[in-house]
């Protein structure tokens, strides 16, 4: 699966003040094997410690960074994440009927997640 990056995100300032383990956590959630374009999806913790070799101190951090600076959020207990800025990023020109259809579908397999509204309110 390919996923887009903008060289635009580098000089985002919310970028530029997230460390560099932040940055690989960040990179880490737009590429993995189970993300969705719609930016909100499961992703069992311990699949992020073992692939980015973060320790879970170094996770937490960083997951406090990125959720500080509104560029992701995770739910522990739904072990749920939304990247807030993934379908934007995904679909530059705005979704399509097609991306709306597969965001629909992806919402209904997250079992009510609380990150659903904060997904909703982002994306109308």
């Amino acid at each position: 699966m390919d996923r887009s990056f903008s060289s635009e995100l580098w000089s985002d300032p919310r970028i530029k003040r997230i460390e560099p383990y932040g940055k690989l956590l960040f990179n880490f959630l737009f590429t993995n094997d189970l993300s969705h374009m719609s930016g909100i999806y499961v992703l069992p913790e311990v699949l992020v410690l073992s692939q980015t070799g973060l320790t879970q101190k170094q996770l937490d951090v960083q997951w406090d960074a990125l959720s500080a600076e509104g560029l992701a959020f995770r739910d522990k207990d739904t072990e749920t994440v939304f990247v807030v800025s993934m379908l934007k990023r995904q679909c530059p020109g705005g979704p399509t009927e097609r991306n709306i259809s597969s965001a629909e579908k992806q919402l209904k397999k997250l079992h009510g997640s609380p990150l659903i509204p904060m997904f909703l309110d982002k994306y109308e």
